[in-house]
């Protein structure tokens, strides 16, 4: 009776480990292995603000600290962990004030910052038992384009310039029906700008900064969105 016992004992247990090696296979097959994803959200520079002493001029430059953050990413992935893909992500943001030159000429001094960045990341993820909801980390290495443009009453004036860049991003990605998810994400972006192309009312320039007057192009951000799993 002992030994039927402990042989109905171990075919339970195999039986059991059978199902759970079934069911681990079947999640392994199903997982997604495509990742598209869209964001929208908020984004703002983390630099720290060099005051000039004019009022109107410090507030307008504040103003294009932060503005609008959006973005794509597509994704594939290995495994249930490791992933490599291709990211873009763009924070773009405008500043608009009314003026007086010295001559009383009135007129709008207006501005529009654009830093955009895009290249290839890896991703780690980690995908809960029930997998409706998605850890990731992403981190990657790219192009960071810096495009400010303006207009002073009469004068337009540009900056254009570019540097390497590098991201780093958390996300989590929550299932709302068969592969649709709502996601997620906070990162930031960082770069620094050495030089860049001044263009004004069509003469174009090249600048390169000394050591102490070098832009930091980094900037943080708050983002949500679909995410479409394949």
């Amino acid at each position: 009776m002992l030994v039927a016992a402990a042989a109905a004992l171990f075919m339970g247990s195999v039986q059991s480990y059978a199902q759970d090696t079934e069911q681990e296979e079947e999640y392994v097959v199903s997982a997604p292995k495509w990742r598209i994803a869209v964001d929208g959200g908020y984004g703002r520079r983390l630099a720290r603000y060099q005051s000039t002493g004019n009022d109107l001029i410090d507030t307008h430059n504040k103003r294009l600290f932060g503005g609008l953050e959006y973005g794509g990413e597509l994704t594939y992935y290995f495994g249930d962990s490791f992933g490599v893909g291709v990211k873009y992500s763009d924070l773009r943001s405008l500043s608009k004030d009314v003026v007086q030159n010295e001559s009383g000429q009135t007129g709008m001094y207006s501005e529009a910052l654009d830093i955009m960045f895009v290249g290839p990341i890896m991703s780690s993820r980690l995908v809960n038992a029930s997998g409706k909801g998605i850890f990731l980390l992403n981190y990657g290495l790219g192009y960071v384009g810096y495009d400010d443009s303006g207009r002073i009453i009469t004068d337009e004036i540009s900056v254009k310039g570019a540097a390497l860049g590098y991201c780093l991003e958390f996300g989590y990605d929550l299932k709302l029906m068969n592969n649709i998810f709502l996601g997620a994400s906070l990162g930031a972006i960082t770069g620094v700008l050495n030089r860049y192309t001044l263009t004004t009312n069509g003469h174009s320039q090249q600048v390169t900064l000394g050591k102490d007057e070098r832009e930091s192009l980094l900037h943080g951000y708050l983002t949500l969105g679909l995410r479409y799993y394949l």
